[in-house]
């Protein structure tokens, strides 16, 4: 049973921005207009990364990427995600955005059926027949259709299924407005996608 992992959905802004966007206080006012957010910090010593969460929305910082992510894709949730990125976009003034995405990804415990496929490449006899176990096997795909194109990573480890995408836009000619549908339709279309490769996934009848 193929799962889309809440958690995972990401938009990610690539830019060059002054240090003082990526500031908890700045962050807590401007972005998810609040007055609290709670602080986490990964690492330790000099290695270490800040991120900032707040009514399901978590914001990873940092002054030439900025990662948002949600820690679930209900219709509030998503509409706040959208609302904090519309805020960097218009708030955090730059003089590029070099590039955005959204990615999330689908798993599924039991990736025999890809196994057979993976069985089926014309090399993977003579590996094996070499002494060779192939522990990790990845194959990676970019889609296209109607202008747009899909990033797609399909990663077998351990009978363990999972399948990433990533909807990437470089060099935009201009700022992208994040709502609810954008979001949810991102989803659904890799959805799709997963039912059309023959997985069955979580929560259809």
């Amino acid at each position: 049973m193929m799962v889309f992992i809440n958690d995972s959905l990401t938009v990610v802004l690539i830019g060059d921005w002054n240090k003082l966007y990526i500031q908890p206080h700045w962050v807590a006012s401007n972005i998810y207009e609040a007055e609290e957010i709670e602080i986490g910090v990964n690492g330790q010593g000099s290695d270490f990364e800040v991120s900032y969460r707040c009514d399901n929305v978590i914001i990873s910082p940092g002054q030439e990427k900025v990662v948002f992510s949600v820690t679930n894709t209900d219709r509030n949730s998503l509409e706040k995600l959208s609302q904090c990125v519309n805020n960097f976009l218009t708030k955090a003034y730059t003089t590029s955005l070099i590039a955005y995405g959204i990615n999330g990804n689908f798993i599924d415990e039991d990736g025999s059926s890809f196994a057979e496929v993976l069985d089926g490449m014309s090399d993977t006899n003579q590996i094996l027949d070499n002494g060779y176990e192939i522990v990790t096997a990845k194959i990676s795909r970019t889609l296209s259709k109607n202008g747009k194109k899909i990033n797609m990573d399909s990663k077998l480890e351990n009978a363990r299924l999972e399948i990433s995408f990533n909807e990437n836009h470089s060099n935009p000619k201009e700022y992208p407005t994040f709502d609810f549908e954008l979001l949810n339709g991102f989803i659904e279309e890799c959805s799709e996608i997963v039912k059309g490769l023959g997985y069955e996934l979580e929560g259809d009848e």
